[in-house]
C-alpha cells in the first residue's frame, strides 16, 4: 500500500524525534528509542559516538533464539566482547559449537560456527557495530578459503590468521572511537594474507565458480570439473585472490606439487603475520618504495584513514621463527 510512492519519491532529510522521559531496564521495560532502527547514515559519521565498552557487565545474555545452546560461548568471552578494545581469537568463539569429528573439514565447518557465533553475540551486545557480520561477508565470499582446495588443515589456518587479524585491528580502531574495517578494507586485507603469507595458494586464484553448475572456468578458458585437474591446477580452485566481482585475479605463481597446494618457498604456512610495536608492517616499503603520507622517518598513513604502518623489515626467519624487523627494507641489496 503506497509502495510507488515510496518507491519513486526522493527520501526526505530524517526527522529530529523528540522522547519522554522514561526509565529503561535493558530486559522488559524498553525505551522507544530501542525500536527506531540502526543508523541510516555513513558510519564514519557516527562511529565515533558508539560507546567502547558497556558500563554493566552482563554475563547471562538471553540468546536461545539464536540458536546457540546455554555455555556454548564461555563467560569469560561474553565479559571479554563487552570491550569493544579487547580483540577475541576465532576459536574462543567456538570451543562448545556442536560440530564433532576427526576430519579436518569438521575443523573448517567448527570454525564456521564459531564466526557465526560472534555475529550473534554482537548483534546482541552492539547492534551498531558491524565488525562481525562484514568479516563473515568477506569469509563468504572468499567460499571460507576454496582457494586451499583439499588441505582442509590449510583452509582452518587461513580463516584463523584473518579472523584474528580483523578483531586485532577493529580493536585498536575501537581505541580510537573509529568505524570497523569495512568490507572494501577487509577483501584487502584477505587478498594480502594470500599473497604474503600463504603465496604459494596464488595460482589458483584465477579460477572463479561458474553457476552452479558445479564446474570451474580458468582465467584461460578451460574448464574443469569438480574432482578433475588440468596442468597442475587444483580442482575446485576458488577464486578469493580474484576479488569479489569474480574477475580473474594474477596471484604469485605456486610450486606446484601433488594434492592441490604447492609449497616450493619452503616456509611454513603459518608463518605469524608480522607486527611492530603494536602497528601493522608497511608492505610497499619492504617491497622498495612506499607512497603513503610520511608521519615520521619510520610510519606512514594512508589519507582519511586511522591505520598507521611501521617502516622496518618483514623478512622472516623460519629457523629462528621471528620477523627481522630491521631498520631496513626487506629489498635492500645484502640484507637477506
Amino acid at each position: 500500500m503506497g509502495a510507488g510512492k515510496a518507491v519513486f519519491v526522493k527520501d526526505q532529510k530524517p526527522k529530529r524525534t523528540k522522547y519522554k522521559k522514561f526509565t529503561d531496564d535493558g530486559v522488559l521495560k524498553l525505551h522507544p528509542a530501542r525500536f527506531n532502527g540502526l543508523p541510516t547514515g555513513n558510519p564514519e559519521d557516527w562511529a565515533g559516538q558508539v560507546p567502547v565498552k558497556k558500563t554493566q557487565i552482563m554475563k547471562n545474555i538471553y540468546m536461545t533464539n539464536y540458536g546457540l545452546r546455554q555455555g556454548q560461548v564461555d563467560i569469560k568471552v561474553i565479559v571479554k566482547l563487552q570491550d569493544r578494545r579487547v580483540a577475541v581469537e576465532i576459536d574462543e568463539l567456538c570451543k562448545g559449537t556442536s560440530l564433532r569429528g576427526n576430519t579436518d573439514m569438521a575443523e573448517v565447518w567448527r570454525l564456521k560456527e564459531g564466526a557465526f557465533n560472534y555475529i550473534n553475540i554482537m548483534h546482541k551486545l552492539w547492534p551498531t557495530d558491524a565488525g562481525a557480520q562484514i568479516i563473515y561477508k568477506v569469509l563468504e565470499d572468499a567460499r571460507w578459503a576454496a582457494v586451499a582446495a583439499d588441505d582442509r588443515k590449510l583452509r582452518a589456518n587461513m580463516i584463523r590468521q584473518f579472523f584474528n587479524k580483523m578483531t586485532e585491528e577493529n580493536a585498536g580502531r575501537a581505541v580510537i572511537l573509529g568505524q570497523p574495517l569495512t568490507y572494501l578494507e577487509g577483501w584487502a586485507k584477505w587478498k594480502r594474507l594470500l599473497e604474503r603469507e600463504f603465496p604459494n595458494t596464488g595460482n589458483m586464484g584465477a579460477a572463479t565458480k561458474a553457476g552452479s553448475s558445479g564446474k570451474y572456468t580458468l582465467a584461460n578458458n578451460k574448464k574443469l570439473t569438480k574432482g578433475s585437474s588440468s596442468g597442475g591446477q587444483p580442482s575446485g580452485a576458488g577464486g578469493p585472490i580474484a576479488g569479489p566481482s569474480g574477475g580473474g585475479g594474477a596471484g604469485r605463481s605456486g610450486g606446484g606439487g601433488s594434492g592441490g597446494v604447492g609449497r616450493g618457498s619452503g616456509l611454513p604456512f603459518n608463518t605469524p603475520i608480522p607486527r611492530f610495536n603494536g602497528l601493522s608492517v608497511c608492505w610497499e616499503f619492504n617491497k622498495g618504495g612506499c607512497t603513503r603520507q610520511a608521519l615520521s622517518a619510520t610510519t606512514c598513513k594512508n589519507p582519511g584513514s586511522p591505520s598507521i604502518f611501521a617502516h622496518v623489515c618483514n623478512a622472516y626467519d623460519p629457523v629462528a621463527k621471528t620477523h627481522c624487523y630491521g631498520a631496513h627494507s626487506r629489498m635492500e641489496p645484502g640484507r637477506h
